[in-house]
């Protein structure tokens, strides 16, 4: 309580007094909260700069994404760059989606490649969309008050995703279907 509160004290006394601050902090939440920009560093070298909301939507590679914020991390290989990006994972499954700022030009039919998503944009589903459609299995949940927190088996790898706190109850060892919308799935470059 006494750090939250600091930290939106730190935040008003600097827009109070008007002048540029640089906060360092290992905390992607703290970050988030005070920051007009942030700047994401690995190993002496800038990775991204933006707004808070550019870093955590629009990460510009694998490190920024998966260092702010909770993020799924899924690798495929490239089968269409026709507009959207898709990806058949190594277990067959189709994921569609776009790559940073709308660019497909790095990217080539059989290459490997990355996408990310946020355990908040994936949901429970009983449709069956030709793609985005992610057949998992819960291992274990957790209970956050707004949502829960379900642990789960897909894609061949383990995933976290946010669901509505009442559906998603006592489902541990459950086979359950995810779906993400094409827009929530980010191509990345690895670096």
């Amino acid at each position: 309580k006494l750090r939250i509160e600091m930290r939106n004290e730190i935040s008003r006394i600097q827009k109070r007094l008007d002048i540029t601050t640089i906060y360092v902090t290992h905390d992607q939440e703290e970050a988030l909260a005070i920051s007009d920009r942030l700047a994401v560093i690995d190993n002496g070298v800038v990775q991204q700069i933006g707004t808070p909301h550019e870093i955590y939507s629009l990460p510009r590679n694998l490190f920024v994404a998966d260092f702010i914020g909770e993020c799924n991390i899924i690798k495929g290989t490239v089968t269409s760059v026709d507009g959207a990006l898709e990806m058949k994972t190594e277990e067959g499954y189709l994921l569609r989606g776009f790559a940073e700022k709308g660019s497909t030009e790095e990217y080539a039919v059989g290459e490997t490649a990355y996408v990310a998503m946020r355990p908040e944009n994936i949901r429970l589903t009983n449709k069956t969309p030709q793609s985005n459609v992610i057949p998992a299995r819960v291992r274990y949940s957790q209970y956050f008050g707004k949502v829960t927190r379900l642990f789960v088996d897909g894609l061949g790898t383990h995933m976290k995703v946010d669901a509505d706190p009442g559906a998603a109850m006592g489902v541990e060892g459950t086979d359950i279907e995810l779906y993400v919308e094409p827009s929530a799935v980010l191509f990345l470059p690895r670096a």
